[in-house]
């Protein structure tokens, strides 16, 4: 959150997500799952975890 809070989401099969512009997130997954990234590419920013 642009304030510093950390908020967590649990997805269950066949429900999604969709994050605010300027939020930065993250994905971390219990065993294997498919999973489907969509980005916008101009002014795209990644940093390290």
């Amino acid at each position: 959150m642009p304030d510093g809070r950390i908020e967590t989401t649990r997805l269950e099969p066949g429900q999604y997500a969709i994050n605010p512009p300027g939020i930065w997130h993250t994905a971390d997954v219990e065993g294997e799952a498919p999973a489907l990234f969509i980005t916008s590419g101009l002014g795209t920013e990644n940093r390290a975890r």
